[in-house]
């Protein structure tokens, strides 16, 4: 109580002598690298936010891959902070493709450019994540002796950068899809007869290219593939499960099986809350999906339910500026549309 009185009365409004604590933090941090230096940093950069602060946060810190990898995967929502304030001022992502990942240990490139290529999904940047993903499958290609599991990871991986974005009614994204497909079946070569938790990725992913192409029988077939191999790699409890039951639950969908798809769906969805909690952005796509399911049903008040829940975090955590949120205030529009015809016909 004593320290917030004191903060709101002498400090709150004393914008200067923050910043120059602030610097001091910096300082401290310059001259003492270490692994919690390397968070309070850009923690620092990114709460003075003066242009010159700004360019220190890039230069210094996001700029550089690895840094970057590794503050995403120890604090995610920062990183997507700092990269949203950066952006905004006119600094580029792409900076992040630019090095010459193939003199870097392999195991560590390979874990950097996939959390690389996370951060470049949650922006909706195509563009980036085709070209991670790309140069990750050049550099594997050409190195001796690969094992067969990386091998297929880095087909599923580009396979997986390929389709993220694919919308099966834009006519340009035929290359990428039949690219994904061979990739996909490139990586089922490799592996043969055994199994994998690799190979249950590609199965997955098989499945998700399955239907764009509207091949809704074999996406089905694919999900199931994957999810009986993940049950026995990983239990009922675990990110591949959802991401399977989401696969499956979509195949339903569009062979209008509404309840089998509500029911994965929902599975789905419980799975990661209890993995990750009810704010996570694993959790948006599949509200979006759950409310898509339930309004073909036309249980417009769940569906109204499901959206709100995914807009919530994406406001959450992106703001307004959300690579797709056009596509979830159109089916909101939609769901209260039908909503208020049904109050008029009672």
């Amino acid at each position: 109580y004593i320290r917030n009185t004191v903060f709101n009365r002498y400090i709150k409004d004393n914008k200067e002598w923050e910043n120059d604590c602030r610097y001091e933090i910096l300082s401290y941090t310059i001259e003492h690298p270490d692994k919690d230096t390397l968070f309070e940093g850009p923690f620092q950069f990114s709460m003075i936010q003066d242009e010159v602060t700004l360019e220190a946060l890039y230069k210094r810190y996001m700029s550089i891959p690895e840094v970057t990898a590794t503050i995403y995967r120890f604090e995610k929502y920062n990183c997507i902070n700092y990269w949203k304030i950066l952006m905004s001022h006119g600094y580029d992502m792409h900076v992040l493709v630019e090095n010459d990942f193939s003199k870097m240990d392999f195991y560590k490139n390979q874990r950097m450019i996939f959390e690389l290529t996370s951060l470049a999904y949650i922006f909706g940047d195509n563009e980036l994540a085709h070209k991670l993903a790309e140069k990750q499958l050049e550099i594997i290609i050409n190195m001796p002796n690969v094992p067969n599991d990386l091998l297929i990871r880095s087909y599923n991986d580009a396979a997986q950068a390929l389709t993220y974005f694919l919308n099966p009614s834009i006519s340009s994204n035929v290359d990428d899809f039949h690219k994904a497909i061979n990739y996909y079946f490139k990586a089922i070569e490799i592996a043969g007869n055994t199994s994998s938790k690799e190979i249950a990725v590609t199965y997955n992913g098989l499945g998700q290219c399955c239907l764009f192409g509207n091949k809704n029988d074999l996406a089905l077939a694919c999900g199931e593939k994957a999810l009986d191999l993940n049950r026995k790699f990983y239990g009922d409890i675990h990110h591949e499960i959802a991401v399977n039951l989401n696969v499956i639950a979509q195949a339903h969908t569009k062979e209008g099986n509404y309840t089998k798809a509500i029911e994965a769906f929902t599975k789905a969805i419980n799975v990661l809350i209890s993995i990750y909690g009810n704010c996570s952005t694993e959790l948006i796509i599949m509200y979006y999906n759950l409310a898509d399911c339930q309004f073909c049903m036309n249980d417009f008040p769940s569906a109204l339910q499901s959206i709100s829940k995914g807009i919530e975090i994406i406001e959450k955590t992106f703001g307004k500026k959300y690579y797709d949120i056009d596509s979830y205030i159109q089916l909101t529009n939609d769901i209260l549309s039908h909503i208020e015809a049904q109050k008029l016909s009672e």
